[in-house]
């Protein structure tokens, strides 16, 4: 009778284990699935944005499959350049709105979109 109950419980540890091993190899699957939707939550521009930003021009730049937007701030006679690269949300009118810092700073800035 002992053996049995150890017999039964044994298999109920194997099950409770392969189970909690699908739920947790699926769990991992969808997360790779959806990674980028997870990561991006971009907040595309309409196509007749136009930036006002005093000194700064709107450059496209072509990559394999798409076309992005990018801002470059110029100066006169600057110290270098910063390459911005935004966070993971939102866009470039919602996270370039002055370039004060940059002038006061004599420094030109290029700050691209994502996809």
């Amino acid at each position: 009778m002992e053996w049995n109950l150890r017999r039964i419980a044994g298999r109920a540890a194997r099950s409770l284990v392969f189970i909690a091993a699908s739920v947790y190899a699926g769990l991992c699957a969808l997360i790779y699935g959806f990674q980028e939707k997870l990561i991006f939550r971009p907040a595309p521009l309409p196509e007749s944005h136009a930036f006002a930003i005093a000194d700064t021009t709107e450059v496209m730049v072509r990559v394999d499959g798409a076309e992005l937007s990018a801002l470059h701030f110029r100066l006169p006679n600057p110290t270098g350049l910063v390459f911005f690269l935004h966070g993971n949300g939102g866009n470039l009118a919602s996270w370039l709105t002055s370039t004060d810092f940059y002038r006061r700073a004599n420094y030109d800035l290029f700050m691209i979109d994502y996809r």
